[in-house]
């Protein structure tokens, strides 16, 4: 997880025993922690606000350390998500969505000219229309979806499945289905 603390906020806040809170300098937010004793067992602790609004200084008691918790899990599974999230920018939509029986590729067409603006703005509505798409499939859905972009045939993803290769023609119909009535691909291709 990155140090929110090397990053700046607008406001900053310590924050006492009773939940009241007080803006302070970054110094005094930031201030090193004092040393757990018998009577405050607890470790300091800090909120960090995802859009880099605020920072509070948490009081050392159960209601800092469970804030701090919910704060931390919040920020790793958005840290998470923008990683994802970069990754699929690297998603390769022009190959094939899948090959039928008779070795015909179905799939998207897009333009291929990346000559100007107008085109790299094209080329990223695409993209966020193909991943609106995605993010809307089930898991099972959308493991489908990558093993057929692994370009693995029908009958291998069966065996690996454990189902027969007529179960996966059909949830391979299904998705393309699926697909092809999601709001943001049809807006996109209207």
């Amino acid at each position: 997880m990155k140090n929110y603390q090397k990053l700046h906020y607008q406001h900053y806040y310590r924050m006492f025993r009773n939940g009241e809170s007080l803006e302070c300098t970054r110094q005094e937010c930031f201030a090193p922690a004092e040393t757990p004793t018998a009577d405050t067992p607890f470790v300091q602790r800090w909120y960090y606000s995802p859009d880099h609004e605020m920072a509070i200084r948490l009081p050392r008691n159960v209601m800092g350390d469970d804030t701090h918790k919910a704060n931390a899990a919040d920020l790793k599974s958005q840290e998470r998500w923008t990683v994802k999230a970069a990754k699929r920018d690297d998603l390769e939509i022009d190959k094939p969505m899948s090959r039928s029986d008779d070795g015909e590729e179905s799939g998207f067409d897009i333009p291929d000219d990346a000559d100007g603006p107008v085109e790299f703005l094209i080329k990223k509505e695409t993209r966020t229309s193909i991943r609106i798409a995605l993010e809307s499939l089930t898991p099972d859905e959308r493991y489908l979806w990558g093993e057929l972009l692994s370009e693995k045939t029908k009958a291998k993803i069966a065996e690996e499945c454990g189902l027969s290769e007529g179960a996966i023609r059909k949830r391979v119909k299904k998705l393309a289905q699926t697909l092809r009535e999601n709001t943001a691909l049809k807006n996109y291709s209207d």
